[in-house]
């Protein structure tokens, strides 16, 4: 809380008042008769804070403020606010005092509120709680909010300065809300709020499967399955790939021949041909192997848990599975 203004603060806050009155600043921009309106409401705010009415106070001294700018507006704006228990709306005011650049030849006053406001924005912020949120089992994206009011996800990641009182911080989740109510004071220290969702929360989707009862055989995984078809995929590459490239190099070669004879010099270009060739070859026949096999496994998958282990077999012509499917 603020403590009153002693007299002689009292007399030159009025000095204050009646000397902006006359400035010639406040002639040039402002009509005189705001002038004179913003020092009788300064003067009415002024009389109310002694009092201890201070949501008064302060609508005089923000109605006065609307009329002339002026720093001292502002502190006591600040200093109402704070006597009522809003600490981050007081720290806002005294913030832009401190802040403000005053014009050069600024009233003594002006130079002193923003003196008192450095020092009182120190003193608030020792006194301002923050919460920090800390979210348990929360599923993906889920919506929180402090006081009704959406917290950002940046937000959660330090604590939130929040005014002394009580805070009621919700979350929405898959099932429903959920809700934590605490109580803080001014006194500037974190409080870590946990805001825990029911562990179902987590389930981002279908309930796992029930596992295979005794005896009964389980699907077998589709990795052996991809992998010999990706066997298959590169086998099936090799050959086409290889198989340009000879036909390519064979073109180049006899197109320098002249009939049966070609040039001895083509012998490494031929003889490179027939490599590509037979690489070619070796490329379509394991792709030939591998892709249908490489299906099979997909489609039966026989590598599940089983009463009869599978197995496949390869012989000159043929694949053979065995096992239970």
């Amino acid at each position: 809380m603020s403590r009153a203004p002693s007299l002689p603060r009292v007399a030159l806050f009025l000095a204050a008042f009646a000397t902006a009155a006359l400035a010639p600043s406040f002639a040039l921009a402002d009509p005189a008769a705001d002038a004179e309106r913003a020092v009788t409401l300064g003067h009415e705010g002024l009389a109310l804070f002694q009092k201890g009415a201070l949501a008064d106070a302060y609508e005089r001294f923000r109605e006065a403020e609307s009329l002339v700018h002026s720093p001292v507006f502002l502190l006591h704006m600040a200093r109402a606010k704070r006597g009522l228990g809003d600490l981050l709306t007081a720290r806002t005011h005294a913030l832009r005092v401190a802040r403000d650049p005053l014009p050069d030849g600024a009233p003594g006053s002006w130079v002193s509120a923003q003196a008192d406001a450095i020092r009182e924005l120190g003193e608030l912020d020792a006194q301002i709680p923050r919460l920090r949120i800390e979210l348990v089992h929360a599923p993906p994206g889920a919506a929180v909010m402090l006081d009704g009011l959406f917290v950002h996800q940046a937000e959660l990641a330090g604590p939130i300065p929040v005014n002394p009182g009580e805070h009621v911080i919700a979350g929405q989740g898959l099932s429903g809300p959920v809700t934590v109510t605490v109580r803080v004071v001014a006194d500037g220290t974190v409080s870590s709020i946990p805001l825990v969702f029911p562990v179902a929360e987590r389930l981002a989707g279908p309930p796992d499967s029930p596992p295979p009862r005794p005896g009964e055989p389980s699907e077998g995984s589709l990795i052996p399955g991809l992998a010999v078809l990706g066997l298959g995929a590169v086998g099936l590459g090799v050959g086409v790939g290889a198989g340009l490239a000879a036909q390519s190099q064979a073109d180049e070669v006899l197109s320098r021949c002249r009939g049966d004879v070609c040039l001895a010099s083509d012998e490494g270009a031929a003889a490179d041909a027939e490599t590509l060739a037979t690489l070619s070859t070796v490329g379509f026949i394991t792709a030939g192997v591998a892709v249908p096999l490489g299906l099979g496994l997909v489609v039966w998958r026989p590598f599940g848990g089983s009463g009869e282990p599978a197995t496949v077999a390869l012989s000159p012509g043929r694949v053979v599975f065995r096992g239970s499917f």
